[in-house]
């Protein structure tokens, strides 16, 4: 389901165009997926208005875009988690997700 905060489903996937999966190390067939990114950034592609949209359809896509769904996508600078299920279990049992995030780098600002 989409929000500000970046998330996207499968149905938003639909309708983007078919590019190649980069997240080939990732076994497909479980319920439940985080995955963790660090230095992801890179200019987006076409059909897509910001990196974090690009990553997500990327995985979606890799997984199977009508069996999972993005169900919280968070972003720090460079640095991106997004939790992905089965679209039945996002329906039935995953409800009231939150997230945060603190700079705790250098000053306090990475």
């Amino acid at each position: 389901n989409p929000n500000s905060s970046g998330e996207n489903d499968a149905k938003s996937s639909a309708s983007k165009p078919n590019y190649p999966k980069p997240f080939h190390w990732l076994p497909p067939g479980f319920d439940l997926y985080c995955v963790a990114l660090q230095e992801c950034s890179y200019p987006h592609r076409k059909g897509f208005s910001r990196c974090e949209e690009d990553v997500c359809f990327c995985l979606i896509s890799h997984l199977g875009s009508s069996e999972y769904t993005v169900i919280k996508a968070v972003t720090m600078w460079e640095i991106r988690i997004v939790l992905i299920a089965r679209q039945t279990l996002a329906k039935s049992c995953i409800y009231g997700i939150r997230a945060g995030h603190v700079a705790t780098g250098v000053g306090g600002v990475l």
